[in-house]
């Protein structure tokens, strides 16, 4: 209910007035983020979460519950994962990127999983195989989602100083990388092929 509130001009003030009450009362009682994550109904679809206007009041609540509680500070993407899962998660903030209304948050919160990844001693090794389990990755690796996920993490934990490509040479070995980047070319140059194709039929 507050959520279509919040969404209309008419009543918004008061829906806002109202959130405002119900975090107090939770903070009060000392609920846990992830109480008041699905107390808001945010567990139950993560497509849109980014432009619900409850994706808002969860986060002035996670805002005040690491103010108050300093020693069990949580972040937001940390509550996503746990709800969702690492890599729906990972591929919903890509997407968000894209969409100018969600871009500054998604990318914001792209820098937040980074640090998680990183605060938990990953590197770009873990996160590949271990996170995004990319290793496990079927068809073409680099049109995968969560490949240019993970190649955001190889810049920011190498500090720009490691490509991609030679991340993936590490991990992969010199003749699997250029079997996928080949695989990868012929893939292109089949569906460019077939739409040429059935232009012209």
């Amino acid at each position: 209910m507050l959520e279509v509130a919040a969404r209309s001009p008419s009543t918004k003030r008061l829906a806002e007035s109202l959130q405002a009450q119900e975090l107090k009362s939770w903070t009060d009682a000392g609920l846990s983020v992830d109480d008041v994550f699905r107390r808001l109904n945010l567990n139950t679809g993560l497509d849109d979460i980014l432009t619900n206007p409850l994706f808002l009041t969860f986060n002035k609540y996670l805002v005040d519950f690491n103010t108050w509680n300093p020693g069990k500070s949580a972040t937001m993407v940390e509550t996503l994962a746990r709800s969702y899962g690492d890599i729906p998660v990972a591929r919903m903030l890509e997407a968000a990127t894209k969409v100018d209304d969600t871009k500054a948050m998604a990318t914001r919160l792209q820098g937040q999983q980074r640090d998680v990844w990183k605060d938990m001693g990953l590197n770009v090794d873990g996160v590949y195989s271990h996170v995004l389990l990319l290793d496990s990755t079927t068809g073409n690796l680099f049109e995968n989602p969560t490949f240019a996920v993970w190649t955001k993490f190889v810049d920011d934990f190498s500090g720009g100083q490691t490509s991609s490509i030679e991340a993936l040479w590490e991990i992969l070995g010199e003749k699997t990388v250029v079997q996928k980047l080949v695989a990868s070319r012929q893939t292109r140059e089949t569906a460019l092929f077939e739409s040429c194709r059935m232009i012209s039929s």
